[in-house]
């Protein structure tokens, strides 16, 4: 039976440099990192809140030469060069490159011959230093939480949080408010949510995971929660207590997921349509509780009472359902996204530990996204195919692109044009006006809503490694 894998969009800005400078851009000990990626990646819905801040990255310098030069793979030169060349478009337009120069001129000045790259060139163009720029250790990416510093701040912030959920449990009319006549049962969940809290701070290395390596950063993944391991992984800026009141929230969010496996993801915190959930989708729905101890903490955005059924302002009109629709698809392509990447980091890491059976066990799978996301894979001799670092970035870079996306879609306008059109079309039409406009996919619109309704498609259907 496939685990229940709750993802959250992260929230706020996210502090690239003190991570960054919190590992001293090395790798972390090998007695810190867990020895397996999570392998439940079948997500329910993603997430709470709105996507922070991530940047593109690349690969360290090190890994592109050694794909560029690996003669098994028989990659032509060109197909490593403009692979590199979209990731530094990327970067450049999110003013990530050190250098002034234009990508092209940059692109010469790493590659200057057939067959030779610059370091010094490659240097100078990006920080290198840099865990934000440059992709460091997939094995940081899933490990468990320092434990010097880290550590004792995560401490004291689960223990507020089981707090704040035993002061729920007992809050009557709060619960009354929220979830009406499933107040028994919210009840019941607060209570065994501050059990899980309590459990998990008892033994973080056994129910923690983190990410120093920034990948849920980069993903705009704000974290997720594992039923069946009782394990919740979360964003390393969630781990380092960043802001006390956000990591709180999110601790009672995630541990909802572990207290009870009918609590899913269905609607986020703050998005359309959450405040009038009926009672039956608002006691499954983990982003609920998180507003009583909202209100207690002081950052609740919402008005009491919360009245089942009824958005503010009245029936939901055609507009509201098209917009809704319309975050909704960009929302599963990115979860999605999400996932590829995951999968693909999961392969490489099992690759880099000298097992090739997931790649086996997924090749056809592996080959058809290379395909749709310009990877490496199929262009790489069909004997010695392998994901390679700069594979896992680019997936990365996709991901990241579908969290901007949702984000950007918001203020997309509803179209003009939209008497007798069906939702499906005005929903598609926003959609697509939102990739033209970030114009970070793969810059090629037919390719782009191609790339788009795959991952829509394959929403809660790929596989893990």
């Amino acid at each position: 039976m496939k685990n229940i894998q709750s993802k959250q969009r992260s929230t706020g800005a996210t502090t690239f440099t003190s991570a960054a400078a919190h590992v001293q851009n090395n790798h972390l000990p090998e007695s810190n990192r867990k020895i397996t990626l999570p392998h439940a990646m079948q997500p329910y819905l993603p997430a709470v809140m709105k996507a922070g801040n991530p940047k593109f990255r690349l690969p360290q310098f090190g890994s592109i030469k050694s794909t560029y030069m690996d003669k098994k793979l028989k990659l032509s030169e060109s197909v490593v060069q403009t692979r590199v060349m979209r990731l530094l478009e990327r970067m450049e337009a999110e003013g990530k490159l050190l250098s002034p120069d234009p990508v092209p001129v940059i692109m010469k000045q790493i590659f200057p011959a057939p067959g030779v790259m610059d370091e010094a060139a490659f240097n100078a163009a990006v920080d290198v230093t840099a865990r934000t720029v440059v992709y460091q250790s997939i094995a940081d990416s899933h490990t468990k939480v320092e434990s010097t510093t880290d550590k004792p701040k995560l401490d004291k912030a689960l223990t507020a949080a089981a707090t704040l959920c035993t002061n729920a449990a007992g809050n009557a009319a709060g619960l009354a408010d929220i979830f009406g006549k499933k107040a028994k049962t919210a009840k019941s969940h607060y209570e065994k949510i501050a059990q899980v809290l309590e459990k998990v701070r008892k033994n973080m290395d056994k129910h923690i995971s983190t990410d120093y390596n920034l990948d849920d950063d980069e993903v705009g993944l704000g974290g997720y929660a594992l039923y069946d391991e009782q394990e919740m992984h979360l964003l390393s800026s969630v781990a380092k207590v960043t802001d006390p009141k956000e990591t709180k929230v999110t601790l009672i969010h995630e541990a909802a997921h572990m207290a009870d496996k009918s609590i899913d993801d269905r609607l986020y915190y703050g998005t359309h349509g959450f405040q009038g959930m009926t009672e039956r989708q608002k006691i499954t729905n983990a982003a609920h509780f998180e507003e009583l101890p909202r209100r207690e903490l002081g950052t609740s955005i919402y008005p009491k009472p919360m009245v089942p059924g009824m958005l503010p302002g009245g029936k939901a009109t055609k507009e509201d359902k098209v917009k809704e629709a319309a975050a909704d698809h960009l929302r599963m392509a990115w979860d999605a996204a999400v996932d590829t990447f995951t999968l693909l980091r999961g392969v490489r890491r099992q690759s880099m530990a000298g097992t090739e059976k997931p790649f086996k066990d997924n090749e056809r799978l592996l080959v058809k996204i290379s395909r749709l996301e310009d990877l490496t894979i199929h262009e790489q001799a069909k004997k010695a195919r392998t994901v390679t670092d700069l594979d896992v970035t680019i997936a990365e870079s996709i991901a990241h692109s579908f969290s901007v996306l949702t984000n950007t879609i918001d203020n997309i306008p509803y179209p003009a044009v939209n008497k007798w059109r069906t939702k499906r079309s005005l929903k598609l039409e926003m959609v697509a006006a939102a990739i033209s406009q970030e114009n970070n996919l793969l810059k090629d619109p037919d390719r782009d809503m191609k790339l788009t309704n795959w991952m829509v498609a394959h929403y809660r259907k790929l596989p893990s490694a």
